[in-house]
């Protein structure tokens, strides 16, 4: 079995990376909303900071050029999928940063404030309402990401052969 590698960084960057983010990041809602006491290593934080910036800086410097080169051009050409491109796309390029940013600011505050943050109920509701709205901006743009794959995948680059790998 062989994948071409620009099919291996796409899969990468969505499934192995977008996967962990958004369970990351769920799961960091989930104690944030419950009333226990939150229990996060700073190096969890500091770690779901780190694999945004990578999902992130993967997406827009690397397979974003190759969606450039040849994909964006199918979808554009068929006017029923235009709004793949025209919405989904932008929804991607765009809306990726804030959840990236708003994750790393609520991500930073809790390693450095944390009993700060959960003594005023100001700052908890801001982290809580930075966690929902960065969550629910980077499903949909994983939605979209999987979506736009499936109208105009991206392929190319040398094969990866993946005998021995998989059982």
């Amino acid at each position: 079995m062989a994948i071409s590698k620009y099919d291996l960084v796409t899969l990468l960057h969505g499934l192995a990376f977008g996967g962990f983010f958004l369970m990351a990041v769920y799961a960091l809602g989930y104690q944030m909303f419950s009333d226990e006491k939150l229990n996060v290593n700073k190096n969890y934080l500091f770690l779901i900071i780190g694999i945004g910036w990578i999902i992130l800086l993967l997406g827009t410097y690397v397979i974003y050029p190759w969606y450039k080169a040849n994909p964006e051009k199918l979808l554009l050409a068929n006017p029923n999928q235009a709004k793949w491109q025209t919405f989904g796309m932008e929804w991607k390029e765009h809306v990726a940063w804030i959840s990236v940013i708003l994750i790393s600011a609520t991500c930073h505050i809790l390693a450095h404030f944390k009993k700060q943050a959960f003594e005023d109920s100001r700052i908890r509701l801001a982290l809580r309402t930075f966690l929902v709205v960065a969550f629910l901006s980077a499903s949909v743009a994983g939605i979209f990401g999987a979506l736009i794959a499936k109208f105009a995948p991206i392929h190319g680059g040398a094969l990866v052969h993946l005998e021995g790998w998989i059982p």
